[in-house]
């Protein structure tokens, strides 16, 4: 009997997820028809541009259930066994992607794919200095996941997501002047070669550091991985490391491509804010979201705080906006954020993904920084991923904005798990953290700020999360 139940209780569980999976197609063709457009297909080349239709919103709500339905379907289906071994081998799609990256593959694809018949792997390999074999391997891993496709027996040619790690360069000129790789690039291909590269070398570590540590309680799984006290910002700007910190600082501009554009202006009055009103973008980059902010609020100042090597690449950023600059609307400032604060007059101090990058005692410091700076008017704003526990969890009910919906059944409580490997990743590199709500209003609080609301905004959203919190 309890065999019976058992079976049904799957069955139910598979019906389940597969009538999500048809609802969401479904809705997905009804945007298609209310927008007199088509869906793009993932077989061929592709642009961003092509790829609008995925980020209607109607279409990335529907995808998000669709996926999220696909991926516990797998699992269900496909049973424990197969689940764990899959996880345990997994490990071998980033190293693939490290090499096709690194070794300028894409690029030397589509160099030698004349007619759209796909480029011999002999070919391609020897203008990129791998051996043959072991490279047509690596592109089968690969394509086995949906990235390169293989069109005829050690011949490759290019699909949508392979497109997006070709940087448009020639391989020759790319090895001639690597720095300048992924310039006048949006900035994914670097993304991609970032994340499969340190990163990546971390996660190898991080059970080790976490079995076996150190007297030092903030060392990293990074710091035994490249055998170095520094942090990964203080490595990167090592003279040797020249590369990899212009690969970095590449990627974390591409990272936003992900997001909304609006994202930033969701959830909260930035046209309410009084003329001249100063938003400090702390630790913002190259000003990416400053940006966004300013264009469509002229009235505000913008402050953009980064180490200077960073601020050197913004210069580029805001020329599109050389008025905003030698006005002094637009204002980059050189600043460690763990030093102190040096603009006293804020209205806004703007925290986009930096919580995040620290564990809970540095990241105290940098929010005890901005508390002492911070006038009684002053209003931070956290944009970080919130995530949430995968059980039910009605521990911050109190706070507004705070709660959020459940999923259908019987899909998990979070839609994706995209944040709970990247809060392993803040973990392995940064010792930092994604944190709940709760956590969040914790260590606000033990900063000196009193969280006053959060906004969550659609369950598919990118970004778009807040946590607005006051001087207490």
């Amino acid at each position: 009997m309890a065999d019976t139940v058992s079976s049904l209780d799957g069955l139910v569980e598979l019906r389940s997820l597969a009538n999500l999976i048809t609802d969401s197609i479904d809705q997905v063709e009804a945007a298609m028809l209310k927008h007199n457009t088509t869906f793009p297909s993932t077989r061929g080349p592709t642009t961003l541009a092509a790829q609008a239709p995925r980020r209607l919103p109607e279409v990335v709500a529907a995808s998000s259930i669709g996926c999220a339905a696909a991926n516990q379907l797998v699992a269900a289906l496909g049973g424990p066994m197969n689940l764990l071994a899959y996880s345990a081998m997994a490990v071998g799609i980033p190293a693939a992607l490290a090499t096709v990256t690194r070794g300028n593959v894409a690029e030397a694809i589509r160099e030698n794919d004349g007619e759209g018949g796909g480029a011999d792997v002999r070919v391609v390999a020897k203008e990129c200095g791998i051996d043959a074999d072991k490279l047509a391997r690596v592109l089968r891993v690969l394509c086995a996941h949906h990235i390169f496709v293989e069109v005829a027996p050690d011949v490759f040619a290019h699909n949508a997501a392979s497109t997006l790690l070709d940087t448009g360069k020639r391989v020759t000129d790319i090895r001639a002047s690597p720095e300048t790789k992924h310039d006048n690039t949006i900035g994914l291909a670097a993304a991609m070669e970032h994340l499969v590269s340190e990163p990546m070398t971390a996660h190898g570590y991080l059970a080790d550091v976490l079995l076996s540590p150190s007297p030092n309680a903030n060392e990293t799984a990074f710091n035994r991985a490249f055998n170095t006290p520094l942090s990964p910002w203080d490595w990167y700007e090592l003279p040797e490391n020249k590369l990899q910190l212009i690969r970095c600082t590449k990627a974390m501009q591409a990272g936003k491509l992900i997001i909304a554009p609006d994202a930033v202006l969701q959830g909260y009055d930035w046209a309410g804010l009084e003329e001249g009103a100063v938003v400090v973008d702390v630790g913002g980059g190259v000003g990416t979201q400053g940006k966004k902010i300013v264009q469509a609020n002229p009235h505000l100042k913008i402050v953009v705080q980064d180490r200077a090597p960073v601020l050197e690449a913004a210069k580029e950023f805001w020329s599109d906006m050389p008025d905003a600059v030698s006005s002094g609307r637009v204002v980059l400032q050189a600043n460690d954020f763990f030093a102190g604060q040096p603009q006293k007059n804020a209205r806004v101090f703007l925290l986009s993904a930096i919580l995040h990058d620290w564990a809970d005692e540095q990241a105290t410091d940098i929010l005890v920084r901005l508390r002492e700076a911070a006038t009684p008017q002053t209003e931070l704003v956290v944009v970080d991923s919130l995530i949430r526990h995968l059980s039910p969890d009605d521990g911050v009910a109190d706070v507004p904005g705070a709660a959020r919906p459940l999923p259908p059944s019987p899909l998990l409580p979070a839609l994706s798990p995209v944040q709970y490997l990247t809060d392993i990743r803040m973990l392995a590199n940064l010792a930092g953290k994604e944190r709940t709500v709760a956590q969040l209003r914790a260590l606000l609080e033990g900063a000196g700020w009193r969280l006053i609301r959060v906004h969550q905004g659609p369950a598919h959203a990118v970004g778009v999360q807040k946590a607005i919190a006051v001087p207490a």
